[in-house]
């Protein structure tokens, strides 16, 4: 996707992150295998750096699930959390 809004015109100077996510679907269970909220979130935050993309927000882990609400004309997001 990066590659692609370069293609389009991007400056890659002006690209910026914000991501939620990472929630622990299984709580009840704690075996390391089953924590992908936890990996996933992880990743995102790697390949970000490596990518020399700076992270504005996140909102990621615990238990409860999230809705996001995210408008790219302005950049704004608004995440929802609980049930």
């Amino acid at each position: 996707m990066l590659d692609e809004m370069v293609r389009m015109g991007t400056r890659k100077s002006r690209i910026t992150a914000k991501f939620a996510g990472g929630v622990q679907v299984f709580k009840h269970m704690n075996p390391d295998f089953l924590k992908t909220g936890d990996r996933n979130a992880i990743s995102v935050k790697e390949a970000l750096i490596k990518k020399n993309i700076p992270i504005l927000a996140k909102d990621v882990g615990g238990d409860t699930g999230r809705n996001v609400i995210f408008n790219p004309a302005d950049g704004s997001m608004i995440v929802k959390t609980g049930a």
